[in-house]
């Protein structure tokens, strides 16, 4: 992987954890699944 791709896996991950602080990450990981899906 390329230090671009590094950084951008970091960044998901940062952010991720900080949204999914006082929740489940799975029920955090299946609702942005789910509105990905609703966007397309």
């Amino acid at each position: 992987m390329s230090i671009m791709t590094n950084n951008h896996i970091r960044a998901f991950t940062h952010l991720f954890n900080e949204t999914a602080r006082y929740h489940h990450r799975y029920e955090v990981f299946k609702d942005f699944v789910m509105m990905a899906g609703i966007a397309i």
